[in-house]
């Protein structure tokens, strides 16, 4: 049987992330496929929120008028639930599949539950996938499969 098993997390589960200090380095033995990743959350201030859009140059006026958050924002979350549970050193996002549900506003806390969906070699690079869902305790916002190489092959001047 090759089917995919799909973890199923409940919106409000909370798995605590290791001390930022001690967390393990990025491996194949720290994110193998199945493993669950502590839990990143963040209260989305008004401040923050503003100073990206500031940052980013974000020209629609909806964001700051409804108090949106941004969706480039929710995709960062992605790449904090990989570095909060992990010691990363030179990494390449290489993509991400994102599914919007719902909209999140300023003071929201929102958790990043990610689990690894797969971890493998291509190229002498390290590759990871992760099932990353942005939730409250109430509802889900947004679905994303994100994939990131952790450990890119040693380039020798001689190649």
């Amino acid at each position: 049987d090759k089917t995919e098993k799909i973890l199923i997390i409940p919106d409000n589960a909370i798995i605590p992330s290791p001390n930022f200090s001690s967390r393990p380095e990025a491996s194949p033995a720290s994110l193998y496929k199945g493993k669950l990743l502590g839990t990143f959350q963040q209260l989305m201030i008004d401040e923050d929120q503003r100073q990206y859009l500031l940052d980013i140059r974000e020209t629609l006026s909806v964001y700051r008028d409804e108090k949106i958050i941004h969706p480039g924002w929710i995709l960062r979350m992605a790449n904090k639930a990989l570095s909060t549970n992990v010691k990363l050193g030179p990494w390449i996002h290489v993509g991400s599949k994102i599914q919007n549900y719902n909209v999140a506003h300023f003071g929201d806390t929102l958790s990043a539950q990610t689990s690894i969906s797969d971890s493998y070699e291509r190229k002498g690079h390290l590759f990871v996938e992760m099932d990353v869902k942005i939730v409250n305790s109430i509802k889900c916002f947004t679905h994303i499969i994100h994939t990131a190489i952790y450990r890119p092959r040693q380039v020798n001047s001689n190649d």
